[in-house]
């Protein structure tokens, strides 16, 4: 499978299918390749207050005592709000020469790295945090995280299982596990680790998706309405069968995909994302941009049709609450 050929060219599902994550609370400025794409604005950092009165009297404060870490945290999340990461690293980094064993500041500046396409140096951060402190389990997934995004998913995997090893009840961290499963195409066990995500944590939107997609891409799984279901609990039951139809196309049944964008327009006439996965079948089966839409026989059936797509078969238990999306 190619997830971001799902992902990213059909740009289906509301809420995604990707990992979770969650913000935890003496690094020198580098001398390399990566002081030079991190000056890009640090260069005219005078002008990035301007027009901006808090912003400006964070400014202030850090100037008048540059070990206000409260004012220079603060100051660098404006940084980040407003599109200058390289700003905010800068302050993350004299931030973590005060506190060096601080998560989450370790996570922040990592973050930043991320906003800067720099994964590779928050890699290297991460291995060297986790060289001299204790494996917390946020900082272990998050290095899964982005081994993951770099391709290196077998070594994301381990990263991932120490991670659930460390806070089994935390449903983002069997969350990423599945979603790294499903980029290796281990779609049966990625469906186990994603079930159990929505166990500890049933409203989670985000290990829903990931699980209907384990389920849908899973060869092994002929019936999908679980699929569907799960999808039609975050969303409506004409993007689940959207999404059902994406499915098809990623494994070359245009077939079925047709028969699932016809489900979908049944729902909504004029369902955008259906209509262009239709456009987009016709392009690579050759055929004519048409399906054959099955109308629901009254308003009751389009009514039960939806309900029924919400009911989720999962143990009713105490969880922790929705997800935070990191990708």
């Amino acid at each position: 499978m190619r997830p971001g050929f799902y992902i990213g060219c059909l740009a289906l599902l509301a809420t995604g299918c990707r990992h979770t994550t969650t913000s935890y609370s003496q690094v020198a400025p580098p001398h390399s390749a990566v002081y030079a794409t991190m000056q890009r604005q640090v260069t005219n950092a005078r002008y990035a207050g301007e027009g901006d009165p808090s912003r400006r009297k964070l400014q202030e404060q850090v100037a008048a005592n540059p070990a206000n870490l409260d004012a220079r945290l603060a100051l660098a999340s404006l940084y980040e709000k407003s599109g200058h990461p390289e700003l905010a690293l800068e302050h993350y980094r004299f931030a973590r020469t005060q506190k060096p064993d601080s998560e989450e500041l370790l996570l922040r500046s990592v973050k930043a790295y991320e906003d800067l396409d720099l994964a590779s140096k928050g890699i290297e951060e991460l291995n060297t945090f986790l060289a001299t402190h204790k494996h917390p389990a946020a900082v272990v997934s998050k290095l899964g995280i982005l081994l993951d995004q770099q391709g290196e998913h077998q070594q994301a995997e381990a990263m991932h299982r120490r991670a659930v090893s460390l806070s089994p009840a935390d449903s983002r961290l069997r969350n990423n596990l599945g979603y790294c499963l499903i980029l290796q195409k281990r779609y049966p066990e990625a469906g186990a680790a994603l079930r159990e995500a929505v166990r500890l944590s049933p409203w989670s939107a985000t290990a829903r998706n990931n699980l209907a997609l384990a389920l849908a891409l899973d060869p092994n799984v002929k019936d999908k309405r679980d699929a569907i279901a799960h999808w039609s609990s975050t969303s409506s039951p004409a993007a689940a069968h959207n999404n059902m139809a994406a499915a098809y196309i990623e494994i070359k049944d245009y077939q079925a995909a047709r028969e699932e964008i016809a489900n979908a327009l049944s729902y909504q006439k004029e369902y955008a994302p259906a209509l262009r996965n239709l456009q987009l079948i016709s392009e690579l089966d050759r055929g004519s941009a048409s399906a054959q839409v099955k109308p629901i026989e009254s308003s009751w059936r389009r009514f039960w049709a939806g309900v029924k797509g919400r009911l989720v078969k999962t143990e009713e238990i105490p969880g922790k609450s929705r997800a935070v999306a990191a990708r």
